[in-house]
């Protein structure tokens, strides 16, 4: 089981610092984001540090805002 935590935490730290890097190249706060997900600014922050992971319907609303596939 060590080895589905270590993916996890892997997956959710490539998945915020993707999200972090396309969020400053659109010129987009944490709050924009959070906005647009229907989030707080907290939480954005705790994806784009990979703390939390993202469900799979964050990760769909949170790409759509940010224009990738």
């Amino acid at each position: 089981m060590p080895t589905d935590r270590k993916e996890k935490i892997s997956f959710d730290t490539h998945a915020g610092k993707k999200l972090r890097n396309r969020r400053i190249q659109l010129k987009l706060t944490q709050t924009d984001v959070a906005h647009a997900t229907n989030k707080t600014f907290q939480q954005v922050q705790k994806y784009e540090k990979g703390v939390n992971g993202m469900s799979g319907f964050v990760l769909g609303e949170v790409a759509r805002y940010l224009k990738v596939p």
